[in-house]
């Protein structure tokens, strides 16, 4: 009878809950047609993945778990990764794109799964060039063929295939990229800078969950330099506009991130402020500088670099300085510099900033200051300086001096260093 057919919803919803996504049968398929044929150079192989990521960009949305965006560049959110592929869901906000680029051993396939992407096919023009050859700068490359790609369309490249993807102007993109053997590092093409390089892969998300929120800031930095950043006369020119974006950057981050992110730069000496490298390019290097309370920097100046300073834990003072002259005129450091070895010139303090938790400052021309943590509590900043600095100009009146003074890392990475880090 009806009566004694009693069905346990909670079951049926157990079975349900447990029944893997179409994304994860996805993943299955592929994984079981790379473990038939084994080899993406087969052709069948080939076949079968352009078939099995068209059908699945025509027919599911599953991925939207997948979609995170950053305005400042394209992000790779990584499905799944194994020995044979790894497969990603690529954001692209309108007209974000990659630089012209190839993926080293691996084929790649490409299926849009929204909006529409247009791909730069490159040829080289120089003949017998190695494609991986970096001695000679950039060889002479020209698009001979631009292609465009709508919801369901599928790209098959091999690892000799030269190629740049980009958005289109007026709608976001969303890509489903197989690599395979998993990608780890591009060759990058440069020609406006005459330079081949390297450039390791990185997932700006793994299985849905964003990636460190420190490293998250690193590469949206990077990104945010890369774009903005002129080169002219081998000089860094940067607009009013730009440095105060890189100040409100620093700014979010500090006031949105909890402890546990920068938990593993937190490393104090009783006898000094620490150095702690997050990481570092050509632009600028990113570090976490930890203060008991009460320590302090010497008055210093970072030369031709600019800085970027904001506070994550306590408080920090920053005095600012200018020097005075003969006639009682102030001056800085930028209009007439000091030379190592020389006595130092009489310096008044003309203003204190106090940072608190979650703001920022902001230093470049050559500007002199000293910092100082709060006497009550300990205190965390994060230094961003463009360019990267080896050393400081130290300035001391007490003892009439001005010296250089050599900068290492307290930690690099989160690893203690050997030897103990001088202080500024």
């Amino acid at each position: 009878s009806h009566e004694g057919a009693k069905i346990n919803s909670g079951k049926i919803f157990d079975l349900f809950a447990s029944w893997p996504s179409l994304m994860d049968q996805l993943c299955h398929e592929l994984t079981e047609a790379f473990n038939l044929h084994n080899n993406v150079d087969d052709p069948v192989l080939q076949l079968k993945i352009q078939s099995l990521l068209r059908d699945y960009s025509h027919k599911h949305d599953d991925w939207k778990k997948y979609e995170i965006y950053s305005d400042l560049h394209y992000t790779r959110n990584l499905v799944t990764k194994n020995k044979h592929f790894d497969l990603l869901v690529i954001c692209w906000r309108a007209s974000q794109g990659t630089r012209i680029h190839r993926h080293l051993s691996s084929h790649s396939f490409m299926s849009v799964l929204s909006g529409k992407v247009l791909e730069d096919i490159y040829h080289i023009e120089t003949p017998n060039h190695s494609l991986d050859k970096s001695e000679d700068g950039c060889p002479p490359i020209k698009v001979i063929e631009t292609r465009e790609y709508k919801k369901g369309d599928i790209a098959h490249r091999d690892a000799s295939a030269l190629h740049a993807i980009r958005a289109g102007e007026l709608q976001d993109g969303i890509t489903l990229n197989l690599y395979s053997p998993p990608v780890a590092e591009f060759i990058l093409y440069e020609p406006a800078r005459a330079r081949v390089l390297k450039k390791e892969s990185n997932y700006y998300s793994i299985n849905g969950k964003p990636v460190g929120a420190l490293q998250r800031l690193y590469h949206d930095l990077l990104a945010a330099f890369s774009k903005n950043i002129v080169y002219e006369s081998n000089e860094l020119r940067e607009t009013e506009t730009f440095s105060s974006r890189i100040e409100g950057m620093l700014s979010d981050f500090c006031r949105s991130c909890c402890c546990s992110v920068w938990k593993c730069y937190e490393l104090f000496n009783d006898a000094h402020f620490t150095r702690n490298l997050v990481s570092r390019n050509e632009h600028f290097e990113l570090v976490v500088c930890c203060w008991k309370a009460g320590q302090a920097s010497r008055i210093h100046s970072y030369g031709d670099s600019r800085t970027w300073i904001g506070v994550l834990h306590g408080q920090l003072a920053e005095h600012s300085y200018q020097f005075v002259d003969e006639a009682g005129n102030n001056y800085s450091e930028a209009t007439r510099p000091t030379p190592e070895g020389s006595f130092c010139p009489p310096v008044q303090e003309f203003g204190t900033k106090i940072i608190d938790f979650g703001n920022t400052t902001y230093l470049h021309d050559g500007g002199l200051h000293s910092l100082r943590a709060g006497e009550l509590t300990d205190c965390v900043s994060i230094h961003l300086h463009s360019p990267p600095i080896d050393q400081l100009k130290i300035f001391e009146p007490a003892r009439n001096r001005v010296v250089i003074s050599p900068l290492e890392y307290f930690s690099i990475e989160g690893v203690r260093t050997p030897k103990p880090a001088r202080k500024e």
